[in-house]
């Protein structure tokens, strides 16, 4: 995505910038998340690829291999929420699916983290399902931070990705609408952030138009 994408994406692993980013964005300045809350999680994921309409010669499943600019847990108490972060200095106009792959993929990681965790086994529905009855997985949130120079015109959900128009009441489509689920883009554009709520420097919202990435990078006061 380019040399001032891949920046950013850097300077988002270190936990204080990532920290300071959700409490700018997300609570308008208010401390909320801390660095020593963070925990990394696996960003690389690989799926298997569906197979092609003439079959391979026998061997191993090919894999198709997915990276997340940044993933953290969030912890508080007993409880962590996942929260990842999506650099994005084009548009890309299949977000929805994207980021509702990535959420998707991180809950079954969960289900397997679970298995493997888990004392004693299940039966019936419980292990048909992966998971026991009282079981709850942890909440995944997909940030999309959009620091473009273009106009974010991309679609704001799966919705707005499918031939659902309203205009045409004919349409079998429109009548099976409300059944269809839906998927939000979490979008936070560069441009509407006031640098005031952030204290690491990252956002320096002038810098992040510029073509050239000039960006400064400033430890959070008090710390190392």
């Amino acid at each position: 995505m380019g040399q001032k994408n891949n920046v950013i994406c850097s300077y988002l692993s270190d936990a204080a910038v990532f920290a300071d980013f959700i409490n700018g964005s997300i609570h308008n300045g208010e401390k909320v998340v801390f660095p020593d809350q963070l925990m990394d999680r696996e960003r690389v994921t690989h799926l298997k690829e569906n197979p092609p309409p003439v079959k391979r010669p026998p061997g191993k499943p090919k894999y198709v291999e997915r990276q997340r600019d940044s993933l953290k847990a969030v912890f508080g108490g007993d409880y962590y929420i996942v929260i990842g972060i999506e650099a994005q200095n084009k548009v890309d106009y299949a977000m929805p699916i994207r980021c509702m792959e990535y959420d998707v993929t991180e809950y079954k990681r969960q289900l397997r983290e679970r298995s493997r965790s888990r004392e004693g086994k299940l039966s019936g529905g419980e292990f048909l399902s992966g998971m026991a009855k009282e079981e709850k997985l942890n909440p995944v949130i997909t940030i999309v931070f959009y620091h473009g120079e273009e106009p974010y015109d991309g679609c704001m959900d799966l919705h707005d990705m499918l031939e659902l128009k309203e205009e045409n009441k004919t349409c079998q489509r429109i009548v099976y609408k409300r059944f269809i689920a839906d998927y939000h883009v979490n979008l936070v554009k560069a441009g509407d952030l006031d640098e005031g709520n952030f204290e690491t420097g990252l956002l320096c919202i002038k810098s992040l138009r510029c073509k050239i990435p000039v960006l400064f990078f400033f430890r959070v006061p008090g710390k190392d």
